[in-house]
Formats: structure tokens, C-alpha cells, sequence
């Protein structure tokens, strides 16, 4: 599962046997685009390009992939933004996404999709998600706290795996 962004894409492994998902891993990786260091007692200030942070992501996702995969299907959430900036930035790393997939299948679930399969309600807050499927998996509450984009990433597999009926979801709802 993937939650793709510029800033600090999302990962995670699922795998399902007899029809009970187990979270195998998660992971992610923040790619700022300015970072500030302490040099000999002076604040240095680096600025990384564009490219930088998308060879990050890449290398980043090659590595998840070469522990955790090949997958059987890549499932991420649709990616757009109301700022024409912010969805050029979400445009560049789904084109990075892509090109290391470029032989996998790839599935995309909207967010309002994804918060009203995993919760029943299309409006449900990222914490809501990461809880419910917390509880799902008999996790602590609090294991995704902090973690937005991996419980994205894990929201967007659930949401595939609840629509596609290959867990019991409709018993844990019940």
C-alpha cells in the first residue's frame, strides 16, 4: 500500500492467508526540502533539490520492495490537491511511484472512498481510520500516532481488501 506525497510518502506490507490480513511492515521516508545544521557553532541551511528528495523516495521504494515484494497488486490512494503547487510536487512522485512499479499493477481508492470503507463515514478523521484498523488487527490505538502516512498506506490496503470481500470485515463490523 502506498500513500504517495513529496514530503513523507507512506509504505506498507499486508499479507493475507486464508482470508486474515497481517501487517508484515511499514515504513516511511521524510524528504525535506530544507534542512538546518549546527556547523562549528553556525547554523548551516541546506536546501535539496526536487530531484534529491524524488531519488530518496525511489531508493527508498526499491528497498521496501526488494524485502517485502513482488506484490500481487500495488494499491495507493488517487492523488490530487486543490494547489496547483502542491499537486505538481504529489505529480512528481507518483511519476517516481510509477516508473519502479512500472511492472506491477497499480489500484487507486480516493480518500473519501478509503474513510467510508474502513469507518462508514466518508468524512472520518485519519485517526478514526488508523483506530479502526488498529482494532482490526488487535493492535495498540495509538501504533500509527505520529505516523499518518503509514496508516495511509495501510488504510488504502484495507480499503482493497474489504471491496474485494478477501477478508471478514462485515464480522468485525458486527
Amino acid at each position: 500500500g502506498l500513500d504517495i506525497s513529496m514530503t513523507g510518502p507512506g509504505f506498507a506490507a499486508v499479507e493475507v492467508i486464508d482470508r486474515i490480513p497481517t501487517l508484515l511492515a511499514t515504513d516511511t521516508i521524510t524528504t525535506v526540502k530544507t534542512s538546518v545544521k549546527t556547523v562549528n557553532k553556525k547554523k548551516v541551511s541546506t536546501v535539496y533539490s526536487d530531484g534529491t528528495r524524488l531519488r530518496k523516495i525511489a531508493v527508498k521504494l526499491k528497498n521496501f520492495m526488494s524485502e517485502y515484494g513482488p506484490a500481487d497488486e500495488i494499491i495507493k490512494e488517487a492523488s490530487f490537491h486543490r494547489f496547483k503547487t502542491s499537486t505538481a510536487q504529489i505529480f512528481k512522485s507518483v511519476g517516481v511511484f510509477e516508473y519502479i512499479l512500472h511492472e506491477q499493477e497499480i489500484i487507486e481508492y480516493a480518500a473519501t472512498s478509503i474513510k467510508k470503507t474502513v469507518t462508514g463515514s466518508g468524512t472520518a478523521s485519519k485517526t478514526e481510520v488508523a483506530e479502526k484498523i488498529c482494532e482490526y488487527l488487535g493492535l495498540p490505538l495509538d501504533t500509527f500516532e505520529d505516523r499518518d502516512d503509514e496508516s495511509d498506506a495501510v488504510a488504502v490496503i484495507f480499503t482493497h481488501l474489504i471491496k474485494k470481500k478477501l477478508i471478514d470485515w462485515e464480522k468485525f463490523e458486527k
